[in-house]
């Protein structure tokens, strides 16, 4: 886990959970995370 997304998590457990869980959206639809590559199995 790099160091940006042990702060992220660690901003995102101390937030409401429906907020986190908005803002954990936003990030991935705007490109600020990668997403997960191809399954293969």
């Amino acid at each position: 886990m790099s160091m940006l997304e042990g702060l992220g998590l660690a901003l995102l457990h101390r937030v409401d959970p429906e907020r986190a869980h908005g803002l954990s959206l936003r990030a991935l639809s705007s490109g600020l995370v990668p997403l997960p590559g191809v399954i293969t199995s």
